[in-house]
């Protein structure tokens, strides 16, 4: 994802949107998302999406 900063990143199918008991979305990553967010030390990520008829797009914000 070049939101890291880097090509050779994770891809949109390393990241996964689950819902947490009151529906919170929530990022779950896996394969070399979950590498790249362990190797720089995230502790809390958090999400924002929303969508039209014809777009969909999320936000995340990933703390140390």
């Amino acid at each position: 994802m070049w939101a890291w900063g880097m090509s050779g990143g994770a891809g949109f199918k390393d990241v996964e949107v689950i819902y947490s008991a009151e529906g919170k979305p929530e990022p779950d990553f896996h394969g070399r998302a979950r590498e790249m967010v362990d190797r720089a030390g995230i502790t809390e990520s958090h999400i924002s999406m929303f969508h039209t008829d014809r777009y969909a797009a999320a936000f995340v914000v990933l703390e140390k």
